[in-house]
């Protein structure tokens, strides 16, 4: 398994501990997760990028996690390390919650990222119910990644928007793997006592 953080998130949706990943194991860990909307056309997209630009490397987390993405929000650098200096520009746009904790929105997450060179750029191509293929822009896989993370994993509110705290943001970010256990078990313990 890579060492990376970066790596690590990739290595979470695995089939086994040498990061194998297959279609049954993004979607088993998405399902725990209860992430439903969407996973097989991530799916198809996660594959797409793996041909398109590692396609001869085994389909495996790290080869994921080594295609670098031009349009990263950069909380990640370019070795797939947590980046503190970003970390620090994003809480800076914090504001408080009813809680009184610093915490950001999504709109606020994309206004600290901005337009990067090479976000419109095509990435690869993921296809739709199997037989319509669709190009995806790194924007677009950018953005869907910020929009499960804030749809699916807000822990607050800020004027009636999903929002994130800055705590529950850096842990998503340092420690990947940990995050999504937690979530999972969250996940599981909410299926359970509906």
């Amino acid at each position: 398994m890579t060492a990376t953080q970066v790596g690590a998130h990739a290595g979470w949706f695995a089939s086994d501990e040498a990061g194998v990943l297959t279609d049954d194991s993004m979607r088993e860990k998405h399902h725990a997760l209860r992430i439903q909307d969407g996973v097989d056309f991530k799916i198809s997209a996660i594959r797409g990028l793996w041909k398109s630009h590692r396609p001869r490397c085994p389909f495996t987390a790290g080869t994921i996690a080594s295609i670098l993405n031009p349009a990263k929000s950069g909380l990640w650098d370019d070795q797939g390390m947590f980046d503190e200096q970003k970390f620090e520009i994003l809480a800076n746009s914090a504001v408080r919650d009813a809680q009184k904790q610093p915490a950001v929105t999504r709109e606020m997450f994309a206004a600290m990222v901005g337009q990067r060179p090479g976000s419109g750029a095509r990435a690869t191509i993921a296809w739709l119910f199997y037989i319509i293929p669709i190009p995806v822009s790194w924007l677009q896989i950018s953005n869907a990644s910020l929009d499960d993370l804030f749809h699916h994993f807000s822990d607050t509110t800020i004027n009636g928007e999903r929002a994130l705290t800055l705590s529950k943001l850096r842990f998503f970010y340092t420690d990947p793997k940990g995050f999504f256990d937690n979530e999972a078990k969250r996940a599981h313990a909410q299926s359970a006592n509906p």
